[in-house]
């Protein structure tokens, strides 16, 4: 049971008592020692053990917080003073199940008010197409060429035009999650977050706008929806509330980490024609397709794919076993290509539903390639191939049938783009 706050709770005397306490956890005072089973490093700790550990004051503030009811010392503090947090309410959650970022884009733009939803950004965006690779990027000394659940460059492909397309600016403050550029000390974050983002992410909140960062550290999932934020930024801990984008029981709570940048939807202007928005979106999944779509720039132009050339590599890596790998690089992939690929069907399919004809009929039959393509992809057993040749060369062969279903389907996008033009 937490303990109540006195009738008039005064902040100094709750700095006091930790400071007390601290000073009695220094002196090895062992009735310091519950409070601390508090913290999570403590939680099954002996007295031994709590007492020989360096524990700062602001690990005791944490405790003496949670022994309150309060999640942060900074809840605390502003309870006291009476500043209560500002949130929006009742944010929706996204509808599609799959890619964290594009989900999180569908709830900024339905708070908004705009008519979308997942399927339709995902065909929009270009990542119901995309096979992202990345052939020189490394974890751990070992070549992950599906490195794209945690770097979203292939949604910046198509941003802008996705940004028309529903008729809502999408601005990037900061710098959008960039895993080559993940450098920076906490601290570092800390000062950026705080110089650079937070008054654009208050004025947000303010507004009744919600935000996007890429990354949900507490969930090590992908797209974190910011939703509300406190005034006391001197805490050690991120002053902004929200939830994962891929939640859907609407679990709050704050942010793990300091975000690099955001995501945010501003300025309302018209969109551009819904089926003129169809067109150019089918014509990126043909140049997505043919590696024709980006990166523009140097340092990535003959390193990241986005479609033969990304299968080729993700075969070529699997074939040269004198290469070695990690099998869960390979389930990035599938479970990917799985969730971009469903809604390539779902996407294709609406579209052919709006047009007649030849269009209609090429359309239909791509959505339906593309089904073949999830059936296949979901075949694929990466288990325990990175140190057996024989089941990397069985793979990299699937991944070659897999490829060819998807030159197949992409035959059937521009000739419906034909028809349609």
């Amino acid at each position: 049971m937490a303990r109540s706050l006195p009738l008039k709770p005064n902040l100094e005397h709750l700095k006091n008592e930790a400071k007390t306490l601290h000073k009695a956890h220094r002196r090895h005072d062992p009735r310091v020692c519950k409070l601390l089973r508090k913290l999570n490093r403590f939680s099954g700790a002996s007295d031994e053990d709590i007492l020989s550990a360096d524990v700062p004051l602001t690990e005791v503030q944490f405790a003496l917080a949670l022994d309150y009811g309060f999640d942060r010392w900074a809840d605390l503090k502003s309870a006291v003073n009476g500043v209560k947090p500002f949130r929006i309410d009742n944010v929706p959650a996204a509808t599609g199940s799959g890619n964290g970022y594009v989900r999180g884009l569908e709830t900024l733009l339905v708070c908004q008010g705009a008519s979308v939803n997942y399927e339709r950004l995902m065909g929009l965006s270009g990542m119901a197409f995309i096979l992202q690779a990345d052939t020189e990027h490394r974890w751990e000394g070992k070549i992950d060429v599906g490195w794209w659940p945690l770097d979203p460059w292939g949604l910046k492909l198509h941003r802008d035009f996705l940004s028309r397309a529903v008729g809502y600016e999408l601005k990037e403050v900061g710098t959008f999650y960039d895993s080559h550029r993940w450098s920076k000390s906490r601290d570092d974050r800390r000062d950026s977050y705080l110089k650079q983002i937070h008054p654009d992410v208050v004025r947000q909140i303010d507004a009744g706008r919600p935000a996007l960062v890429t990354f949900c550290p507490s969930d090590a999932d992908f797209g974190y929806v910011i939703t509300g934020y406190d005034r006391d930024t001197a805490a050690e801990k991120p002053p902004i509330w929200g939830r994962c984008a891929v939640d859907t029981e609407g679990s709050y709570g704050y942010s793990a980490d300091w975000p690099f940048g955001v995501i945010m939807a501003g300025k309302r202007f018209d969109p551009i024609d819904p089926n003129e928005a169809d067109l150019t979106a089918l014509r990126q999944a043909v140049a997505l397709a043919h590696d024709q779509a980006g990166p523009t720039e140097a340092r990535w132009r003959d390193r990241r794919f986005t479609g033969r050339k990304a299968w080729a590599a993700w075969a070529g890596l699997l074939r040269n076993v004198e290469e070695p790998t990690e099998d869960r690089h390979h389930w990035n992939v599938r479970g990917n290509l799985n969730w971009n690929r469903t809604a390539a069907v779902a996407y294709v399919r609406s579209v052919a539903k709006r047009r007649d004809g030849q269009a209609a009929e090429e359309l239909r039959v791509a959505a339906a390639t593309y089904e073949k393509v999830l059936e296949q992809v979901k075949l694929l057993d990466p288990k325990d191939v990175s140190d057996d040749a024989e089941k990397r060369r069985q793979l990299a062969d699937n991944v070659d049938h897999i490829a060819k279903l998807e030159q197949e389907a992409i035959v059937h996008v521009e000739r419906a783009i034909d028809a349609m033009e």
